[in-house]
């Protein structure tokens, strides 16, 4: 699935773009009423506090920063590299030269943005979406006027298509 909702309505709709309107959008209010119940039970069932796609982030980068060397200087320094950059960083004093001391004795968790929390993802399915049942049951407010909508006018051009 893609991130970006149109693109990815239009792959799942692909053949119901055939049907007829109504029965398009009756087709797409299942799909989307299917998708928030898989989706509320699968945020219930999580027991981490990221979701999937936050924990592989951070296992990705997790794994990245394996590939940094330690080196030891004295009893509590070390120089840490990466390849590129080399770091002298204080374990007893709590001293890094990244300018990133401040984040000793931080759980991980809490430098992840809180879009890829659980909590979040919970919150976006909260509502459900409630089927839309029998016509003859709706109500129908009384300003609504019921007319016949007529497809576009369709003017065939006149002339051969030209490429650029």
């Amino acid at each position: 699935m893609t991130s970006n909702i149109a693109e990815s309505m239009n792959a799942v709709l692909v053949y119901a773009r055939y049907l007829p309107v109504t029965t398009l959008l009756e087709y797409a209010h299942a799909l989307l009423q299917r998708w928030f119940y898989e989706r509320q039970i699968y945020a219930s069932s999580r027991e981490t506090i990221l979701t999937d796609y936050g924990e592989n982030k951070m296992h990705t980068i997790e794994n990245f920063s394996r590939i940094h060397s330690i080196t030891p200087i004295y009893h509590h320094e070390l120089e840490v590299s990466n390849g590129l950059k080399r770091v002298r960083v204080n374990s007893n004093a709590r001293t890094c030269g990244c300018k990133d001391g401040h984040l000793w004795n931080v759980n991980k968790y809490t430098l992840c943005s809180p879009a890829y929390t659980l909590q979040t993802l919970i919150n976006a399915y909260a509502e459900p979406v409630y089927p839309l049942g029998d016509d003859e049951d709706w109500i129908i407010p009384d300003d609504f006027v019921d007319r016949k909508v007529e497809p576009p006018k369709y003017v065939p051009r006149v002339g051969q298509c030209q490429t650029v």
